[in-house]
């Protein structure tokens, strides 16, 4: 009776003991087949959300100011640059106007009729949709009429910072971009400089020349 006893008592932890084993071989069966199942959907081709590339396309004002800017302006932060930012196979600028209507222009990318094309730096790519690209953009029309431009501080350098800013490009635009425009906007320069760029839109605005959009060193 004993030993039937303890058998009866050893009998039962095996008992025990199948149960989970078995458990744990359908959990592992349950697996194999969701692996399988994930492998053969991995087969079918799946469409990935698009990423765009953004970049700044940089121009020296004149073929003059771009062998001053490459002799010592820009190494000095002095350099006088047009900034564009180009972004779905189109670049946009900002540029004077004397109307309220956007100041925001569309070109081909690095082929501005009037700056020397000089350098593209790649800011990255945007994690932005096309639609949800456009929409910055169309908000960007509205927030910078053409006649809200100032040489120093509302230019196309400002204006491409903040557009791809607002792009949610990875890398910072280079601070050299800015070398003329910052130079000039200190205390005792500015005075001087709303001077002269009050002078400059009323001869545009008398001249006939001033049929296009203007574009100043500092940026357009």
């Amino acid at each position: 009776m004993t030993l039937a006893g303890d058998a009866k008592q050893q009998s039962t932890p095996v008992a025990t003991l199948e149960s989970p084993v078995t458990d744990i071989n359908e959990d592992a069966r349950g697996q194999l087949e969701s692996i399988q199942a994930v492998q053969e959907i991995g087969n079918v081709p799946v469409k990935r959300r698009r990423r765009h590339e953004v970049w700044l396309n940089v121009y020296d004002i004149d073929a003059f100011t771009g062998r001053l800017n490459t002799s010592f302006l820009r190494d000095a932060n002095l350099g006088a640059f047009h900034c564009g930012v180009q972004v779905l196979g189109e670049e946009l600028f900002f540029a004077w106007g004397e109307t309220d209507h956007t100041g925001i222009v569309w070109t081909e990318p690095r082929s501005h009729q009037v700056h020397v094309y000089r350098e593209s730096i790649s800011m990255g790519e945007c994690p932005l949709s096309e639609p949800e690209i456009r929409e910055v953009i169309a908000n960007a029309m509205d927030a910078w009429p053409a006649n809200s431009y100032h040489p120093l501080t509302r230019n196309c350098v400002t204006f491409a910072e903040e557009l791809i800013e607002r792009l949610q490009a990875p890398e910072p635009c280079p601070p050299w971009i800015r070398g003329a425009a910052d130079a000039g906007n200190v205390p005792w320069l500015r005075p001087i400089a709303d001077c002269g760029w009050n002078w400059v839109k009323w001869w545009c605005s008398t001249s006939p020349q001033a049929a296009q959009p203007l574009t100043m060193p500092s940026g357009t």
